[in-house]
């Protein structure tokens, strides 16, 4: 994404300046020389104009003040030739044949600085594209040549680094006390479910707790709830709604959010928060001892006038600046009054791609073109605004995002699905879960459906992030691969306890021949990942052996460069000199690549040389000891390579002729014990 970074400075401090022809600023666009400028507006005759943006003077003042405000800003800023000279640099590459190619996705992201507060005042959000920028007459965030993404910053926020913590959490807080209105809690509170479900405990019937791990409601707020909450719990994300409320600071009016009162009886029930109150709330000092402060990433703010300034003359701004200024990175809030409708809308487009690591900014952009589609007798697409400091390295980020929050949708899927199989298969032994106990024909029940859907989903958006070419490409590939070897296992557990079992059945072989092929294509992505030949290999070797196979047209006959003794020989190379590396981690994995490699030996035909039956058995069991001994009882290493044994025992020796393998397995799984997913 290109970045424009635009700055307006003036002399003197940040507040008690007005708005007036005669205040000079200095505008600076990168590295193109500064530009003076001068606002059109005397403060007062703008302070009506908000007021008519602010639905306070009725829809013929408003409509007119949107064009014409529009209109003036864009002369403001068509005035900086080192802004349209950005707006029009052009990032595009040459191609082989010198031509030019132009990114159909590329996006710019300009980024206002801007300190003086009455520049806070002005609604740059809602400008005309001035001449010589993109989509000229049409307004900016919404012109159709180039998507443009606005932010604004403060200059004193230091850029803070994004440490994504390992399991997201959202804080949904929501207040309506006294007479200020109600709120649409409710539409928030479900479409944030909604949204969330992908990473759900899908087991749990009672349907709060099945969001515990990732949401945290807090109705009725007060800014001491808050508070407390923020230092029991690390919140990713935290959503607010509320109404916003006009109060007095001294000779100052402000704009803050009116929460509960936790002493109604002295003050109508409504506590008139400030932004600055709510900052330290919301930055509370952890209850763990270590004096570490809270730190939301993103915080969204459904609330009228909460980006609304307010008066000049004294320190502060508004809630959105006073809560970025408190180094949240990303703070969203509107900065005129916010519509019940759009509020919703706000909440679905903005926290669908903040909770995949999609980029925010393109997200903005959609909003803003779903609320001017969605509301034409409101501006609520320019009333949105968002203060943003991102890091340099903010896309490579969101990549890792991305990637981790699709394997932890996968591992929700297939909990469940783990879930369901159990009570398939002995269901007066499994607790009752959401739904009524499965009866005779589970192909027909919503749970067996529900589990089926929510896998086939899961591994759809594994598919296409490797295809997307995101993040590692091995590593997605491996991941690939797994996902399919574990749903192939559960369709094949399905399929013993429906009156069709075909479909299940060619599902399950279909799903182990693309496991298959997706090892071999992390072992060419990356040829050191031994590992990933050793699982080719057990499948190889396994869907050969098929009592009942469907046809695959890659399972061709064996060639010199995909000999099975070839291949254990070189996995087993590998290993052997792995376990001679100083990294414990992959020592570890080389133990239980040799455990299982060993156990792949019983039913190669011919076996490596000098591989007997008895080597393969005791090497097994001894490698297994190595492992448990080396990595701990307890270790991720030992969970996994005793779940990939297991079945050979359970899962591998119904579906081919591997009795062999059935003789000898038990020993090998009793070296390692049986623990909980760590």
């Amino acid at each position: 994404m290109k970045q424009i970074k635009f700055e307006l400075l003036r002399h003197g401090p940040p507040n008690n300046q007005l708005l007036s022809p005669l205040t000079q600023y200095l505008a600076i666009c990168e590295n193109h020389p500064a530009t003076t400028l001068q606002v059109p507006f005397e403060h007062n005759q703008f302070l009506h104009r908000l007021r008519a943006l602010s639905y306070a003077l009725g829809q013929e003042s408003r409509a007119f003040q949107v064009k014409d405000t529009a209109q003036v800003l864009a002369d403001l800023l068509g005035k900086v030739p080192g802004l349209v000279a950005e707006m029009n640099r052009d990032d595009a590459l040459n191609d082989d044949s010198g031509l030019r190619l132009r990114d159909p996705n590329r996006a710019t992201h300009l980024r206002m600085i801007l300190s003086a507060s009455e520049l806070a005042l002005l609604p740059f959000e809602l400008t005309l594209s001035p001449p010589g920028f993109p989509g000229s007459g049409q307004p900016l965030l919404l012109q159709f040549k180039d998507p443009i993404c606005m932010t604004r910053e403060v200059r004193r926020v230091a850029e803070r680094s994004w440490n994504w913590p390992q399991n997201p959490k959202v804080l949904f807080i929501y207040a309506s006390p006294g007479n200020v209105g109600a709120v649409p809690w409710q539409d928030h509170l479900e479409t944030l479910r909604r949204l969330l479900e992908p990473w759900a405990n899908y087991a749990e019937p009672d349907e709060q707790k099945r969001f515990d791990e990732h949401l945290t409601v807090l109705p009725n707020a007060s800014c001491a709830m808050i508070e407390r909450a923020c230092a029991q719990d690390d919140f990713s994300h935290v959503h607010i709604l509320a109404h916003g409320i006009e109060y007095s600071d001294g000779y100052d009016t402000r704009f803050g959010l009116a929460l509960h009162d936790p002493q109604p009886m002295t003050n109508d029930g409504v506590d008139r928060v400030s932004g600055e109150r709510l900052a330290t709330a919301l930055r509370a000092v952890r209850a763990t001892g270590s004096r570490r402060l809270a730190s939301p990433l993103v915080v969204t703010v459904a609330s009228c006038d909460s980006g609304n300034q307010g008066t000049v003359g004294g320190l502060g701004g508004s809630v959105a600046f006073a809560l970025h200024q408190a180094e949240i990175p990303m703070v969203i809030a509107s900065q005129f009054p916010l519509s019940v409708a759009a509020s919703s809308v706000f909440v679905r487009a903005m926290y669908e791609p903040l909770l995949w690591g999609l980029d925010p900014r393109i997200a903005l952009n959609d909003l803003r073109r779903r609320l001017h589609t969605m509301y034409p007798t409101t501006h609520d697409w320019a009333s949105v605004t968002a203060y943003a400091s991102l890091p340099n390295n903010f896309h490579e980020w969101l990549t890792g995002v991305q990637v981790r929050q699709t394997y932890r949708s996968m591992e929700a899927a297939m909990k469940f699905a783990d879930f369901v199989t159990e009570r398939v298969e002995s269901p007066e032994t499994v607790p009752a879960g959401p739904t009524a106990p499965i009866p005779p024909d589970p192909a027909k029940t919503p749970m067996l459906d529900d589990a089926t859907e929510k896998m086939e989903a899961a591994r759809r958006r594994v598919e296409r992030l490797f295809e997307s070419g995101v993040g590692d490409r091995a590593e997605l590939a491996g991941k690939l691969a797994a996902t399919d070897k574990r749903c192939a296992q559960v369709y094949y557990y399905f399929s013993h306890n429906v009156k069709d079992s075909a479909p299940y059945t060619e599902k399950w072989q279909r799903l182990l021949q693309k496991s298959r092929q997706h090892y071999w294509n992390v072992f060419e992505l990356s040829r050191e990942k031994g590992w990933a030949v050793v699982q080719f290999l057990s499948l190889d070797l396994i869907l050969r052996r098929l009592k009942a196979p469907v046809i695959d047209l890659l399972l061709e006959p064996h060639e010199e460069h995909n000999n099975p003794v070839v291949l254990w020989n070189m996995a087993h190379d590998q290993s052997i000199n792995d376990l001679r590396d100083r990294q414990n981690v992959l020592r570890h994995w080389a133990l239980g690549n040799l455990v299982e490699l060993y156990l792949i030996a019983l039913i190669m035909d011919p076996r490596p040389r000098g591989v007997t039956l008895q080597k393969c058995v005791e090497r097994a069991k001894k490698y297994a000891k190595d492992l448990v001994d080396s990595a701990g009882p307890d270790s991720f290493e030992v969970y996994s390579t005793r779940r990939q044994i297991l079945r050979y025992d359970d899962w591998y020796w119904e579906i081919a002729e591997i009795d062999e393998i059935k003789r000898h397995v038990g020993g090998v799984i009793r070296a390692m014990p049986a623990v909980a997913q760590p």
